[in-house]
């Protein structure tokens, strides 16, 4: 797994060995619910969610820069549907 922020509010993660698409959403489900489920102490000052853009090698990007750019047009696809959700791109 490789982590870095890329904005303000966002960050890159890669997988690696992900065995197929199912298996990607299931992760993000699992990391939407973090962001739903993140409490500071006994309050929540500010709502904190998550949207999360797939994209899977090769079929989605051969190189690094296909690899970055990809899974943010998925992104931002995502935001579009709302919050706390994942969208694959297409």
């Amino acid at each position: 797994m490789i982590w870095f922020p890329n904005r303000r509010s966002e960050f890159t993660l890669f997988l690696r060995d992900i065995p197929s698409m199912v298996y990607a959403k299931n992760i993000s489900k699992k990391i939407c619910s973090l962001f739903k489920d993140l409490l500071l102490g006994e309050i929540k000052p500010f709502d904190i969610s998550g949207s999360i853009g797939i994209s899977m090698p090769p079929n989605h990007g051969s190189n690094f820069d296909e690899q970055i750019a990809v899974p943010d047009i998925a992104l931002y696809h995502t935001k579009d549907l709302g919050k706390d959700c994942y969208c694959r791109f297409h």
